[in-house]
């Protein structure tokens, strides 16, 4: 797989800012700031597992009624199990309940393990902190479940 790096900077930008592509699909896999921090975008791609298991079993969990390419950008409260109604410990009471229903689908049905140092506790927790926020993406929540999980056919 080869990577190439182009530099965007606009005029009144104070942090250059620089992407790292995979080739050849041109999509932003890593944001690289001229501070040498980085952080790991999100990438909703048919060529990531995480992504096409996690929208197939939201799909199935009729947490979602889009499409694949629709619903990268779905947020949070867009999902059924969020409904602003629901008290503050109702909601903390779905959210636990899919995110073990997530885990539960991944490792049993999908043939995922955990990443080395991941354990059923810590994957939980990191589902919990994104179905938590509103804000967050569907394709944030892959990427973190790409961070807690080998899924089938990975490397």
């Amino acid at each position: 797989m080869a990577f190439f790096i182009i530099h965007f900077s606009k005029k009144h930008a104070k942090i250059p800012v620089y992407f790292l592509f995979d080739c050849p699909n041109f999509k932003p896999y890593k944001l690289i700031t001229s501070n040498n921090q980085s952080k790991i975008m999100a990438i909703w791609t048919t060529n990531n597992r995480a992504c096409t298991t996690l929208w197939s079993t939201l799909y199935s969990m009729q947490q979602l009624t889009t499409n694949f390419a629709e619903s990268g950008t779905l947020t949070m409260n867009d999902l059924t199990y969020y409904n602003e109604l629901s008290s503050s410990d109702q909601r903390a009471h779905d959210i636990s309940m899919v995110a073990d229903q997530l885990d539960n689908v991944f490792i049993n049905g999908r043939g995922a393990k955990y990443e080395a140092g991941v354990n059923h506790s810590a994957a939980i927790a990191g589902i919990v902190g994104v179905l938590s926020d509103k804000t967050k993406q569907v394709q944030d929540l892959a990427s973190t479940a790409d961070s807690l999980y080998q899924f089938w056919g990975e490397v």
